[in-house]
């Protein structure tokens, strides 16, 4: 218990912080939604903007504004964009709900697959696979989406549906977990204990099973968590590349739109989701790994 409540209350100063530092970036800024909005429409009276950053709380210091943040996430509201004046939690829950159905399918689908071509490589030697592998990692992903989606184009399949987003993602995620995965199952390979389980006949499928990937799980635990949170964000890139309507085209409009509020509401959910998957696998390691709970004398 003590373990897991001082990870409870890292995770909780990360977000904490994440959220705050993120409060005081765009109110250091140079303008605001309706600086933006003056810009574009002279014809506003500076009398009248006032007013309205008044009513959105912007004329208040930031610890104002930041504990009126804190307790509209108490309450659930999450705050309230300044752009459509409503609360953040019924514009932002549809495209959660969008997110998501991109980004766990296409998170399975990758784990699924590069768990298999790891043990494929590391089972049957096929190790001329990782530099190729290694090679694709480093294609930025908007160029690994952009061309995804000229070829699905170019072949008359549907762009409009889900199926794009989800492959695209699944493929900007695989090579990651493949390589972490095969170095993990290697490294596990040469560990000492599974060497003499060997020497003593086990082999194939017991071997595996009771020996190298308990051995692999821990940093594929970690892994999990990471790829679990960055899942999400690198979805907002596809979304916004292939249009589904998800947080990504609603971010980058917020973001070129400056409408504070919602960018740094979806910040501070995004080290909310990374701060609870890494708990989660701080919890998993916790009661997999004897030596987590041994303590160190």
């Amino acid at each position: 218990m003590v373990f897991l409540f001082r990870r409870f209350l890292l995770a909780t100063a990360q977000v904490l912080a994440v959220s705050c530092l993120s409060f005081a970036m765009f109110s250091a800024a140079a303008g605001d939604f309706y600086s933006a909005a003056t810009a574009a429409d002279p014809r506003l009276r500076e009398g009248s903007v006032n007013a309205l950053r008044r009513r959105a709380g912007l004329d208040r210091p930031l610890p104002a504004r930041y504990a009126a943040w804190l307790g509209s996430v108490a309450s659930g509201e999450f705050g309230e964009s300044i752009a459509y004046h409503l609360p953040l939690r019924a514009l932002l829950g549809p495209r959660i709900r969008a997110t998501l159905r991109v980004a766990l399918p296409a998170l399975a689908a990758a784990w699924v697959m590069g768990l298999l071509l790891a043990f494929a490589a590391v089972r049957f030697g096929f190790g001329s696979w990782e530099p190729g592998a290694a090679a694709v990692a480093l294609i930025p992903d908007v160029v690994a989406v952009s061309l995804l989606l000229w070829v699905a184009v170019w072949a008359g399949l549907p762009t409009g549906t889900m199926t794009l987003p989800v492959v695209a993602l699944a493929f900007a995620l695989l090579p990651g977990i493949f390589l972490h995965a095969a170095s993990s199952l290697r490294a596990a390979i040469r560990l000492e204990f599974v060497g003499l389980a060997r020497s003593r006949g086990l082999g194939g499928a017991r071997l595996w099973l009771r020996y190298i990937l308990p051995a692999a799980a821990n940093p594929l635990i970690s892994l999990a968590a990471l790829t679990a949170a960055g899942a999400i964000g690198a979805s907002f890139l596809v979304e916004v590349i292939t249009g589904w309507p998800g947080l990504g085209p609603f971010f980058l409009d917020a973001v070129q739109a400056r409408d504070y509020p919602v960018v740094q509401t979806v910040i501070a959910g995004l080290a909310a989701l990374l701060a609870l998957c890494n708990f989660a696998a701080d919890v998993l390691l916790y009661r997999l790994d004897p030596r987590i709970r041994t303590p160190h004398v």
